[in-house]
Formats: structure tokens, sequence, C-alpha cells
């Protein structure tokens, strides 16, 4: 990440203020801090990898769908 998780925060903080979609400060956080798409989704939301494993889980579970074997560690790499 080209930049820390201060530049993260602040982003985040002015999507809240400006009521931003998600979808911005994603694409704010990419051009930004240089990070994937995948990765900045994750940061946008504050989640950590582990939060991000589980709500993947989570949404696994309602929609009936069959868990991806999927760790923290797989989805940091």
């Amino acid at each position: 990440m080209a930049h820390g998780l201060a530049c993260v925060e602040r982003l985040r903080a002015e999507g809240v203020v400006e009521d931003r979609d998600i979808r911005r400060t994603v694409d704010a956080v990419m051009s930004c801090c240089g990070v994937s798409r995948l990765r900045a989704y994750r940061l946008a939301h504050g989640w950590t990898l582990k939060d991000a494993v589980d709500v993947l889980i989570k949404l696994c579970d309602e929609g009936d769908i069959v868990r991806p074997k999927l760790d923290a560690d797989q989805l940091g790499h």
C-alpha cells in the first residue's frame, strides 16, 4: 500500500461526511493508495482480513451457497 492506514481512514471519514456511496470510497482508496479493488473494498469498510472472511462466509450461508475454503491468510496474499 502506497499510503498508510491514516490515508484510508481519512477517505472513509470523507465518505461518511459526504454520504458517499461505498463504491466511490473504494475508487478513492484504489486511486490514492494504489491497492487492488478487493483490498480497497475491505479497507473502505474498515474490515480486517478476518472480518472480510467472516462477512463472506455469512453471505454464503444466507444465500445457501457452498462456503469457500478461505481464511484470512489466504485472502491477504
